[in-house]
C-alpha cells in the first residue's frame, strides 16, 4: 500500500539510527520489572518494518520488500548491540525484556535456548507467576507452548495469588482489569478492561487447539 510505504519512509527519515521515542511500553507490567520502553520500542519497530515487508510480498512489491526486509535486519542487529548481555540475558533480564526479543525473533539462533532458559527460570522462582504487562503477557502465554514450556505457561495462567488471574477473580472480579491490582483499578485504572484477555487466545490456541491459517482471510 503505497499509504504503508510513505509512512514507514517518514519513520525511517526521521529516524535514521532507529531509536524511536519511548512511550508506554508494557504498559502495567509491575513497576520495578517493566521492559525498558527504549527496548520495546525498538522491538515494535522491527515488528512494524518486517510485517511492512511481509506486505509488500504479498502485493508482489518485491523492491520494497527486499528494502524494508534488510532495514529490519538492521534493526535486529542494533537491537542485539545494544541489549543482549552474555548468558541469554536481554537488558536487565526482567521476563518483558526476555520476551520482547525472543517473540520477535530479534536474537540468533545460538542465543534462543539461553535467553528462553533466563526467561523460564524467573518464572519458576516467582512461583510460576508472570510480571509482564499488556505485551509480554501475550507474548509469553504464545511463546511457551511452542519451543516446550506449554506446562509452565499452563501454571502462569492458572497461577492463584496476586498478580493473575486468579487474584482478579478471589477479588470478586466479574471482567478484566487493566491493572493486576484491584487497588489501582478502583483508584485510577479501568475495572472493565480487555487488556490481559489474551489468556482467551492462549485457552483457544493452547488448550483447545482450535488454530486459525496463517494464510486465512478470516475464521468463524
Amino acid at each position: 500500500d503505497p499509504a504503508c510505504v510513505r509512512f514507514l519512509d517518514l519513520l525511517v527519515k526521521r529516524y535514521p539510527d532507529n531509536d524511536i521515542p519511548k512511550c508506554l511500553g508494557d504498559w502495567i507490567a509491575l513497576n520495578a520489572e517493566k521492559a525498558d520502553c527504549r527496548l520495546s520500542g525498538l522491538a515494535h519497530w522491527h515488528q512494524f518494518v518486517a510485517l511492512t515487508a511481509k506486505f509488500a510480498r504479498l502485493l508482489g512489491k518485491a523492491d520494497d520488500a527486499a528494502r524494508f526486509e534488510a532495514h529490519a535486519a538492521r534493526i535486529a542487529v542494533r537491537f542485539r548491540s545494544r541489549y543482549l548481555r552474555g548468558g541469554g540475558v536481554v537488558g536487565r533480564g526482567t521476563q518483558g525484556e526476555q520476551l520482547f526479543a525472543l517473540y520477535h525473533g530479534l536474537l540468533e539462533a545460538k542465543d534462543v535456548g539461553p535467553a528462553t532458559a533466563v526467561l523460564t527460570a524467573d518464572i519458576r522462582r516467582r512461583g510460576d507467576a508472570l510480571t509482564t504487562g499488556i505485551f509480554a503477557t501475550k507474548y509469553m502465554l504464545e511463546y511457551l507452548p511452542l519451543h516446550g514450556e506449554a506446562d509452565l505457561a499452563a501454571k502462569v495462567a492458572t497461577h492463584e495469588g496476586f498478580p493473575g488471574w486468579f487474584d482478579m477473580l478471589d477479588r470478586g472480579a466479574t471482567t478484566l482489569w487493566e491493572d493486576w491490582s484491584e487497588e489501582r483499578c478502583v483508584d485510577r485504572e479501568s475495572n472493565c478492561h480487555p487488556m490481559f484477555g489474551s489468556v482467551d487466545e492462549w485457552m483457544i490456541r493452547h488448550v483447545l487447539a482450535i488454530y486459525v491459517c496463517d494464510d486465512a482471510v478470516g475464521c468463524d
